[in-house]
């Protein structure tokens, strides 16, 4: 048997890698990943969106020597069969490079170690024009690295790697309209992705992330740092699967319901995020977070599911069951530990529908007496089986007796009530003005007009009390009955 060496060519492969699906965000990650790894506790992303825009990162690990900065230049320079430290969270020896040549045509690396500076490049365009070179990887010179971005603060550094993306075009999809928003939802990104390194969580080294100067702040997908308010709880005994370093813990949250969370747990949650989107398994590689906000077949994104959170850490010795892709972002339960998940999941996604029951069919007993309530509700076994609107309310039972409505108007309202349409909102997670709070002046404007429907006197103030106790009005009581003598005259 005889055999050739033949490698594929430099520009060719290059050009398709670039198109294996990186986002900016998902590219800017997989660099950060390296800085982890290298033990840095700072990281530093500064870009500018100009003629001459770039993205530069910078941070202060370990650095490279000119062997091993060659060594992670080089495409598939790491097996990914072979056993890893348990803190790396590389694989395949491609992120570096894909990541980078996802989002510019120019690349460069820079790195100090043992107080001295290398830096090589790879850059698509010199590659096309030099064909006849087989993989040409430029070394810069001393003068060359002088003249780029933030190598200044890299040569004031006792050790750290510098990595400058120029020629950026995001694989050929450059907007220079987008470029700052691109940015911003990169932000949000590593914010949610490295929310344990950003926290300090036990067991791992504490990481700043600054983007031009500014603090990344974390996210907090459970509601676990949420100081001085309600937060989410763990609401199942933390679960281990295998043994030794195939270990796969699960911690299971139910997340406050949604009318209890306040700004800064949306800010914490990711505000443009809604919880019907972000239920489900949350699974980290070595507390890395890699993927989110489904149940993996296990369970359709349900409403009554949607505060349920399940965590699930998985470690780098299991990324080839687990389907580990190169971009870090896929990671699928192999089927042997579906029947474990789904066991676990049962009593999870439970309490979830339990806690958003308890807000929905519990509402009579915390706004008031059953008389307060416009609609009632008939529950069997916890489903909802038909919804009136309320007789003994002392507004529809005064249109009633003052036979300006008629019994069969109200049956009419019943049976059109417009369910297809509430349910198809709900499913598009779209939100109806119906649901958007009223204004005060609106609530008293709207309150005068129903208690003026009753005869004056103690029926009238009967009636004005009694609302309070029910929503809208509930919400806003206090500030009502400041103007009750107004309302209940009519003169507001």
């Amino acid at each position: 048997m005889k055999t050739i060496s033949l490698p594929p060519r430099a520009h060719t492969l290059i050009s398709a890698t670039r198109h294996i699906g990186y986002s900016l965000e998902a590219a800017i990650a997989d660099l950060i990943d390296n800085s982890i790894a290298a033990e840095a506790r700072n990281v530093n992303i500064d870009f500018i969106d100009s003629a001459d825009s770039y993205i530069a990162i910078i941070d202060d690990g370990c650095g490279m020597t000119e062997e091993e900065l060659t060594n992670a230049m080089q495409y598939g320079s790491s097996d990914p069969s072979r056993e890893r430290s348990d803190k790396d969270l590389g694989r395949y020896g491609l992120g570096l490079k894909t990541a980078s040549m996802s989002q510019c045509t120019k690349m460069t690396v820079v790195s100090k170690k043992n107080g001295r500076m290398f830096a090589q490049r790879w850059d698509l365009d010199y590659i096309r024009n030099h064909k006849d070179e087989v993989w040409p990887l430029i070394k810069l010179t001393e003068k060359e690295i002088e003249n780029l971005p933030l190598v200044g603060t890299l040569s004031s550094r006792a050790s750290g790697t510098l990595v400058v993306w120029q020629n950026i075009d995001f694989g050929g999809s450059y907007d220079e309209t987008t470029f700052d928003d691109e940015m911003h939802k990169a932000m949000e990104h590593l914010s949610l992705v490295f929310h344990r390194y950003l926290y300090g969580e036990d067991g791992i080294r504490k990481l700043n992330i600054r983007v031009n100067d500014r603090l990344l702040t974390p996210k907090d997908p459970f509601l676990q740092h949420v100081q001085g308010e309600k937060h989410g709880h763990q609401c199942k005994a933390t679960q281990s699967l295998g043994s030794g370093k195939n270990k796969i813990i699960l911690q299971a949250f139910v997340l406050p319901h949604e009318k209890e969370l306040t700004d800064e747990m949306r800010r914490l949650l990711g505000a443009d995020k809604t919880l019907r989107r972000t239920q489900g398994f949350y699974i980290y590689r070595n507390k890395r977070l890699i993927t989110y906000g489904n149940w993996h077949g296990l369970r359709a994104q349900g409403e009554f599911f949607k505060l349920a959170r399940v965590k699930v850490d998985i470690p780098n010795s299991v990324d080839m069951k687990w389907s580990l892709d190169v971009k870090k972002s896929i990671a699928i339960p192999p089927k042997q530990i579906l029947a474990h998940l789904r066991a676990y999941v049962d009593s999870v996604v439970k309490q979830s529908r339990n806690a958003i029951r308890v807000e929905v069919f519990g509402k009579k007993a915390k706004a008031g007496s059953e008389d307060s309530q416009v609609w009632e509700s008939t529950v069997k076994d916890g489903v909802v089986t038909a919804v009136s609107l309320n007789r003994k309310h002392p507004v529809v039972r005064a249109a009633l007796e003052s036979q300006g409505v008629s019994e069969k108007l109200l049956r009419l309202f019943e049976r059109t009530i417009p369910v297809d349409v509430i349910y198809y909102s709900r499913s598009s997670e779209q939100k109806m003005e119906n649901e958007v709070p009223l204004s005060i002046d609106e609530m008293v404007d709207m309150l005068s007009g129903l208690v003026n429907m009753i005869p004056a006197g103690n029926a009238r103030k009967t009636a004005f009390h009694s609302m309070l106790q029910s929503e809208p009005f509930v919400l806003r009581a206090a500030k009502l009955r400041e103007k009750e003598e107004e309302i209940l005259n009519g003169t507001v």
